[in-house]
């Protein structure tokens, strides 16, 4: 055999156990074994590993999100790391997953940031909804029964990042369908 055709050879190896990886990774069941079990063979036979066969080719990568705001953060990632707009694609088994078409170097580095930024944007949705709720004066008005006691530094800083976003935040107009109780006793 010569060169060119040996090359030829490895690369329809390599094409067949890429197909193979693939069927591993996201096959059902005793498909999913069977494609391992041959990959494993033709790996060995070859003198490969799984990492030689990973290339710089953009493939389908799943990414587990939890909600559909950690679907948008996980967008707006992929389109800071691809430097674009994104195509994701949807689970149809899984709704907490979404698609995006990368390397496997991308893959890593969106799956870096999702999991930095994830708790970050919770601090911060719980940060939004309490200044929304004293944008919104969303709280009993009566004196609380409860001892005061001191804050902490920390709880002083919570609140006052707090009333910076409530400060920002325009009140939600409620416009009342039933007349106050003390307006009705009143009246009669």
């Amino acid at each position: 055999m010569s060169a060119a055709q040996h090359s030829q050879a490895d690369e329809k190896a390599q094409a067949r156990m890429r197909k193979l990886l693939a069927l591993a990774d996201r096959g059902e069941g005793g498909e999913k074994a069977n494609a391992q079990r041959m990959l494993d063979s033709m790996l060995r036979r070859h003198g490969m590993a799984v990492h030689d066969l990973i290339g710089e080719k953009r493939e389908l990568h799943w990414f587990k999100v939890r909600s559909a705001t950690e679907k948008q953060l996980a967008r707006q990632i992929a389109a800071k790391v691809l430097d674009g707009q994104v195509a994701s694609y949807r689970n149809q088994r899984n709704a907490k997953q979404i698609g995006i078409e990368t390397t496997p170097a991308e893959a890593i580095e969106i799956e870096l940031h999702i999991e930095t930024l994830r708790p970050a944007l919770e601090q911060h949705m719980e940060l939004a909804f309490s200044a929304f709720v004293q944008a919104n004066r969303l709280f009993q008005t009566s004196p609380s029964e409860e001892p005061a006691r001191a804050w902490t530094d920390e709880e002083r800083a919570r609140v006052r990042k707090v009333l910076a976003m409530a400060d920002a935040t325009d009140a939600t107009p409620v416009h009342k369908r039933i007349p106050n109780a003390s307006a009705k006793g009143s009246a009669a």
